[in-house]
């Protein structure tokens, strides 16, 4: 059996989003919501409607059991209020079950479990009206995304001042073309209550000829001013239409050159990737093209991780112990460590970090040469009697092997570079290009490709790729 859908209308979206912004800036609250979901939930209790607002952050402030004067525990608000609570809606944190799923859907019907501050375990079902998605900023909201259940288009507008405006604007003009409707047709009215009148008094003085006349003519004007009526009733009924029909679907003010994304918000693949394997000892790889958010997602797993709200709710593989220890809001930031190719990618991304409530420092985001130099130093490696790849490499009698096995290392990074490469080589040689005006050049380069596909070594890869780099060097610049 479907669950019944709550239809709500833009315009009623748009104000209910107006009205929390307005509420959290009354209130100076930092932790501002970001999306928007009408909600329908079923527990073993009964249903109940109602409105979630997604936050990027944990509401410090809740119910934290506490003892009184005599030793009994007792439940009480504590914390510094940092998030909306109770007056429109109900906030949810969008690394919880709940979040997870508004996250990723604006319709249907799914269901979680939730652990309640009893410690049991309730079963809840959550059927998804229509979701909506915002960047909250000083003066309102920008780039809004409205999805509704069972509705297949997709509402953006770029200022929720913009929708708000047109709205009432609409509906004054609405109201006043109504006015003037009913004024015509009163007059309409009261046009024809006259015509009558005149034919009743027609053939009453038929056989007067001349009075007859003159009567015709009247009638005959009151007609065209009749006609002129309708006609202008036609008009504005029309024009009544076209408002009506403008107001069911206002234009959307889409942003042009890139794809309307919310800031926080992941699509359902990068959040499956971010709630995946949660401390089981699985290494995650995130793969993707360039622009495809690899490193949204890993920021965004990372704070995940170390989330003490999301690891209770998805009952990580942890002690009580391990979770304080991990979360700890005073340490949490020293048990992490990131690295970055370059120093502006690193500027960049100590934004996003900072962004997700993570403390970007010198001590947790490093570049890997600059770190590749530390270590070197605090391990006393250089050794400047040295010159070419092996000067920053210093051995001693009786040290300690950083690595074990390091031949087996060797011997297999030697084997990864020459499968990656033969891989590469392979594709590189298929590809067709006679349609293309460079043709005889790659021609060339495939050909000599082709020669080498055979490397049992790395010493034959590196001649080949030196070849290359000596004397196809016009060529690759043609193909560029």
């Amino acid at each position: 059996m479907s669950k019944k859908i709550h239809k709500e209308s833009l315009e009623t979206i748009a104000s209910s989003i107006d009205f929390h912004l307005k509420l959290e800036a009354k209130e100076h609250l930092t932790n501002r919501a970001f999306a928007r979901a009408c909600c329908t939930f079923e527990t073993d209790k009964g249903s109940s409607k109602q409105i979630c607002w997604l936050t990027n952050f944990e509401n410090t402030r809740g119910l934290q059991k506490q003892r009184d004067f005599v030793g009994s525990g007792v439940y009480a608000m504590t914390g510094t209020k940092t998030t909306l609570e109770g007056k429109d809606g109900q906030p949810v944190y969008k690394n919880t079950k709940l979040g997870g799923i508004l996250t990723k859907a604006y319709q249907g019907t799914y269901h979680y479990t939730q652990r309640t501050i009893t410690k049991t375990i309730n079963d809840i079902g959550v059927t998804i009206h229509s979701r909506s998605v915002y960047s909250p900023c000083i003066s309102g909201a920008k780039e809004i995304e409205i999805r509704m259940a069972g509705d297949p288009n997709c509402y953006r507008f770029q200022n929720l001042s913009d929708l708000l405006k047109v709205k009432k604007e609409e509906q004054e003009e609405l109201i006043k073309k109504k006015k003037e409707l009913q004024k015509l047709k009163e007059e309409q009215e009261r046009l024809a209550a006259v015509r009558k009148a005149l034919e009743e008094k027609e053939a009453k003085e038929r056989a007067e000829k001349e009075e007859q006349e003159r009567l015709e003519a009247i009638r005959r004007q009151k007609e065209d001013e009749e006609r002129q009526r309708l006609a202008d009733i036609k008009r504005l009924e029309e024009s009544i239409s076209e408002t009506n029909r403008r107001i069911n679907s206002v234009k959307s003010f889409l942003r042009k050159n890139v794809t309307l994304r919310s800031q926080h918000l992941l699509d359902p693949y990068q959040e499956d990737a971010k709630r995946s394997h949660i401390y089981d000892g699985v290494p995650i790889v995130i793969e993707g093209g360039p622009g495809t958010g690899k490193t949204t997602t890993m920021i965004q797993r990372l704070k995940f991780l170390l989330s003490k709200k999301a690891l209770e709710d998805y009952e990580a593989p942890l002690s009580t112990e391990q979770i304080e220890y991990l979360t700890n809001p005073d340490s949490f930031n020293s048990r992490w460590l990131f690295f970055s190719p370059t120093d502006l990618l690193l500027h960049y991304l100590r934004n996003n970090m900072n962004g997700e409530g993570l403390s970007a420092t010198d001590e947790n985001t490093r570049t890997l040469t600059k770190f590749r130099q530390k270590i070197m130093r605090d391990y006393n490696l250089f050794d400047p009697s040295k010159d070419g790849p092996f000067k920053a490499y210093k051995p001693s009698a009786g040290e300690e092997c950083m690595i074990v096995a390091p031949k087996k290392v060797i011997d297999e990074f030697e084997k990864f570079c020459i499968d990656y490469s033969t891989k590469l080589i392979d594709q590189r040689v298929g590809l067709q290009t006679s349609q293309y005006e460079w043709h005889n050049a790659a021609v060339r380069i495939k050909s000599i490709c082709a020669r080498n596909k055979n490397i049992s070594n790395v010493a034959t890869l590196m001649r080949l790729f030196n070849s290359l780099q000596d004397n196809e060097r016009a060529n690759v610049k043609v193909v560029e």
